[in-house]
């Protein structure tokens, strides 16, 4: 059986799946010991009162922080963070060189046409707080 073939059954996110890989705490392939593992925590995933458990361990500023950018990946959520706590000016070359220092993604037109429409992301989310 295979991570993505895993994640469907337990219904759990593949991204969940493939940081666990990553984090060295399952592997590809999964083992039987890892599938019973993940079946448990398949059984848990999304509990309300567990989440709420977890999160009091972080401040407000770092739990709104996490649902901004819940859905997103790394890089999407380092590039919409620059731009959120940009002040000034923020040229979208400058954000991709450090995209590209920091992560090693090349500088092309799919990553910039990735900072663009996270900034708009981002521009928007100012306006929201803004108006609060």
């Amino acid at each position: 059986m295979t991570i993505k073939e895993l994640s469907k059954q337990l219904k759990l996110p593949l991204m969940t799946l493939n940081y666990l890989v990553q984090k060295g705490l399952i592997h590809d392939p999964p083992t039987d010991e890892d599938v019973n593992n993940l079946s448990f925590l398949s059984n848990i995933w999304g509990d309300k009162e567990l989440l709420k458990h977890q999160l009091t361990k972080y401040n407000q500023k770092s739990r709104l922080a996490m649902i901004k950018t819940a859905e997103m990946d790394k890089i999407t959520a380092y590039i919409f963070n620059r731009y959120l706590n940009a002040e000034g000016k923020l040229m979208v070359q400058q954000v991709a060189e450090e995209v590209n220092h920091y992560y090693h993604v090349p500088i092309d037109d799919k990553l910039k046409k990735l900072i663009y429409k996270t900034r708009e992301k981002a521009r928007k989310a100012k306006q929201r707080m803004k108006r609060k």
